[in-house]
């Protein structure tokens, strides 16, 4: 339509659009694929300024995080001594909080240039998806 790179608010995004999104986090299970930066780049896309589009890509996150941690619970539950269980979660919360900042940082830096973000992003996913490939 007629609306300006990154001009839009997350509360503008219709539930079509949501929908999309959401699509895209669930294709970056495939090998290769960054779910963060998957959907970052769907909600630049979609018009989002870079600082609201990562906002909404974290939150995002916890909720597809927290559906695969509870998908795995049984599993893991099985196998893993608790002091192991709770090593592996101070582990994941530490980097989640530590990516999820730089990645805010990055797009309170870059938030008035859709075009250097959106490079910064695409190397960001390019980046993930190397060893995945070089295997």
């Amino acid at each position: 339509g007629g609306r300006r790179a990154g001009s839009r608010t997350v509360d503008t995004l219709t539930t079509g659009e949501l929908a999309l999104v959401g699509l895209l986090q669930g294709a970056a299970a495939l090998p290769g694929l960054s779910r963060s930066a998957t959907t970052v780049a769907a909600l630049l896309l979609l018009g989002l300024q870079p600082l609201d589009a990562v906002k909404a890509s974290l939150v995002m996150g916890v909720a597809a995080t927290g559906a695969a941690a509870l998908y795995n619970l049984p599993e893991a539950l099985h196998q893993l001594q608790p002091t192991a269980m709770l090593a592996m979660l101070a582990g994941s919360l530490t980097a989640g909080v530590a990516s999820g900042s730089a990645m805010l940082a990055a797009a309170q830096k870059y938030n008035r240039s859709i075009a250097a973000f959106t490079l910064l992003v695409a190397l960001l996913a390019l980046a993930s998806g190397l060893p995945a490939l070089i295997r």
